[in-house]
């Protein structure tokens, strides 16, 4: 098991470990060009700031629902999973002190930003 998803388990009760293989394909697509602030993005934390994009691409290919709140004091996306365990592929972002707060459901989107579309083009391809 990887430090990721120890601290996954550790943080929130019926938080589910991630997919190492689905990981490894967000962790590979992220980029400064499909990250919330480019200008911190980097490589040595791939998935910083792509909690938004990448609970939408986790969400099309696992289903379930996009649940959103306050990690450490930041908005935060995750995702709650047809069988009702949470995961959370971006978690690896807040480092080991963090405490998930009761998500509650996203509002589904109007319109898909072209961030989160693109971040899913790179993840298929």
């Amino acid at each position: 098991m990887n430090l990721t998803q120890t601290a996954l388990i550790e943080r929130t009760p019926n938080m589910k470990s991630v997919d190492a293989t689905l990981l490894d394909r967000l962790k590979k697509a992220a980029s400064s060009e499909t990250a919330y602030e480019p200008a911190k993005w980097s490589e040595g934390n791939p998935l910083r700031g792509h909690c938004g994009a990448v609970s939408y691409v986790v969400s099309n290919l696992l289903g379930g629902e996009i649940l959103q709140g306050r990690v450490n004091g930041e908005p935060h996306f995750w995702n709650r999973l047809p069988d009702g365990s949470e995961v959370d592929y971006t978690a690896s972002q807040f480092g080991a002190d963090c405490h998930y707060p009761i998500g509650r459901v996203a509002k589904p989107r109007k319109k898909i930003n072209p961030r989160f579309i693109k971040f899913a083009e790179k993840v298929e391809s």
